[in-house]
């Protein structure tokens, strides 16, 4: 089955990647191999990752565009914190540049990596008006091994995760094998059958795509 469900033969394939992660290196990781990934499934695709780390790498795929959100970090209590600006200035801009890009870019598919309502929330509206708008494939990005089971489910219900999984996603791609661990099963996902890919594990590509 594949991730991405266009034609390889179209035109023009637009993906664009969202990661928040400003601590460490791994989602901004993860969404250069699969921007590699896709460029190398499409011959004419275009990305564009909109991060939230000011981590700068060494080697970027080709037809891939990076846009910088400003960083925000949370503390071990959960508060947010942001060095260069207001946490509130800060959100204001991270909002406003997720608008711009998907208004100017007019993506064929977005990719949300591990926060499905993105950080505090901030995708929920362009989500919706991605959705309203229906022209473009909405997936999530999940590790297999997200946290304890029980922890995951509880903090899902919490933030409305369920919910937005159904009213607003097209699929959810599990980075991992099924028969190694199923984690629509350990996440409360069976329900979303359907919507449930595994795409193996992330190594230089995908292997599903």
């Amino acid at each position: 089955m594949d991730i991405f469900p266009l034609r390889k033969d179209a035109f023009v394939v637009k993906v664009l990647a969202y990661n928040s992660a400003a601590r460490g290196t791994g989602q901004f990781v993860r969404g250069l191999k699969l921007a590699a990934t896709i460029v190398s499934a499409f011959g004419d695709a275009r990305c564009a990752l909109l991060v939230g780390s000011n981590y700068f790498p060494r080697r970027c795929p080709a037809n891939t565009t990076i846009i910088r959100m400003p960083e925000i970090t949370k503390t071990l209590n959960g508060r947010a914190v942001c060095r260069t600006l207001s946490v509130e200035r800060a959100f204001e801009i991270r909002q406003a540049t997720i608008r711009s890009v998907i208004s100017e870019f007019r993506p064929d598919v977005f990719l949300v990596d591990s926060r499905p309502l993105g950080l505090n929330g901030e995708l929920l509206h362009s989500l919706q008006a991605i959705r309203a708008r229906g022209e473009c494939k909405i997936m999530l990005i999940l590790r297999d091994i997200v946290d304890q089971p029980a922890l995951v489910k509880t903090r899902w219900r919490d933030e409305s995760v369920y919910e937005a999984i159904e009213n607003l996603y097209d699929k959810v791609v599990f980075l991992g094998e099924e028969s190694i661990y199923n984690a629509a099963e350990m996440y409360g996902l069976t329900s979303f059958g359907n919507k449930v890919i595994y795409a193996g594990y992330l190594g230089d590509r995908v292997t599903h795509v």
